[in-house]
């Protein structure tokens, strides 16, 4: 093997050069039936390539056959705990390394778990972006893309020895195994906010000593909603800067977590002076209200220090706690984070051809409050450490797919 194909990454003391193969040679390779069994409401499970995600298999939307079409089916291709399997028409690929094996196959390679390449490996090759530009290369087909059985014998791949192929099998699995509890931990403090929102907002839930029924307000008396600039100073695309002292924002800046500041325009100072709303102050709210609606941002001290002066763009408004107004920052940003812009949306005060929260309509939204300040706080601040908490774990896992992404760019050739 050439030196420019050596993959960039290695495990210490490994220095041999890969062995080019045909995957048939090293592997027992099936299809599935390609007839069209009749389907039962009750029986085994057929999957196709419909059934293969990047989760893994997914059995709730699978179409059953008899016992009799089941046996039929794996004289040909039955599947074992431990073979892959991955799409050949339609979605090419989706590989999954099984761990279960009552079911019958159809329109889905079957490589066995058998041959001199180990499985884990495999599977962590058939994900990474060298096998995909491998089969792209292949497929045929204008309507429906389809990979043939012998093409997929006949593909070369390069091979590490046995003894790398477990290494580093053990450890790309140990990587998604990782990802798989991160993402479990996320979906579970995200189901604890929703419960949370359900209980508390519709008061079934009460910090002990307060029994006071909420009140219930516009937010039009909370707020002075704000629209940013439309006028014809408005920035255009070649007034936006890479750095700057007036931070523009764009609709990827807020989030449903709040900010969001991966990417960064700016405008100058004089285009700043052009401009009349839609300027930032401490404590303020910021909503998008146009393409993707309702996600909410709060303009806190911590990030006016970063960013002393932003703009919001025409596609988004301010919201302006009145000073009259005794009320927890805290707790109407939690408010703002929960149904109240759902059921906004899904009463029909979103537009029609061009989506979007009108300033009119939205003021005229009631909230529920509880009437002393104590309650609004212990609200806000519960519903503030499980903010913090889903912002930390979506950042972790953001940042262990992207090591996985760099070590699957880097570990195959």
């Amino acid at each position: 093997m050439s030196e420019e194909k050596q993959p960039k990454i290695r495990f210490k003391g490994f220095d041999d050069p890969w062995e080019q193969r045909k995957l048939g040679e090293v592997k027992t390779i099936k299809d599935g039936t390609h007839d069209s069994p009749r389907y039962v409401p009750k029986g085994y499970p057929l999957v196709t390539s419909k059934n293969l995600n990047d989760s893994g298999l997914n059995l709730s939307d699978v179409s059953y056959i008899s016992e009799s079409d089941f046996d039929s089916i794996n004289k040909r291709s039955k599947v074992n705990v431990g073979d892959i399997i991955f799409g050949m028409i339609g979605t090419i690929g989706n590989p999954v390394l099984l761990d279960e094996s009552n079911f019958a196959i159809k329109n889905v390679a079957l490589l066995k778990n058998d041959g001199p390449i180990q499985n884990h490996w495999l599977i962590q090759y058939l994900k990474s972006d060298v096998f995909n530009r491998l089969t792209s290369e292949k497929t045929a087909g204008n309507t429906q893309k389809f990979i043939g059985l012998n093409v997929i014998r006949n593909l070369i791949i390069d091979t590490p020895s046995i003894h790398e192929q477990v290494i580093i099998g053990s450890f790309l699995k140990l990587t998604d195994s990782i990802i798989a509890a991160n993402q479990s931990k996320l979906e579970q403090l995200k189901r604890l906010k929703k419960l949370l929102m359900q209980k508390i907002f519709n008061q079934e839930w009460r910090f002990k000593g307060f029994t006071d029924p909420w009140e219930q307000r516009k937010l039009g008396e909370i707020f002075n909603i704000i629209d940013g600039d439309r006028g014809h100073n408005y920035p255009h695309e070649s007034n936006f800067l890479e750095s700057g002292n007036v931070l523009f924002l764009d609709t990827g800046n807020v989030k449903k977590n709040g900010f969001n500041f991966e990417t960064q325009k700016y405008i100058s100072d004089q285009k700043d002076k052009q401009l009349k709303n839609g300027k930032l102050n401490v404590g303020d709210f910021v909503l998008t209200s146009r393409g993707t609606l309702g996600n909410v941002a709060y303009y806190d001290k911590s990030i006016s220090q970063k960013f002393p002066e932003i703009r919001i763009n025409s596609a988004m408004l301010i919201l302006r706690k009145e000073s009259s107004q005794h009320l927890s920052n805290l707790f109407l940003e939690s408010s703002l984070r929960g149904k109240i812009i759902d059921n906004f949306m899904r009463n029909d005060h979103v537009g029609s051809a061009q989506p979007h929260i009108t300033k009119k309509d939205f003021s005229k939204v009631k909230l529920n409050i509880p009437q002393l300040w104590m309650e609004q706080d212990k609200v806000g601040k519960i519903f503030q450490n499980i903010f913090i908490l889903i912002a930390a774990n979506q950042r972790r896992l953001d940042h262990l797919q992207s090591l996985k992404k760099y070590l699957m760019q880097n570990m195959f050739v």
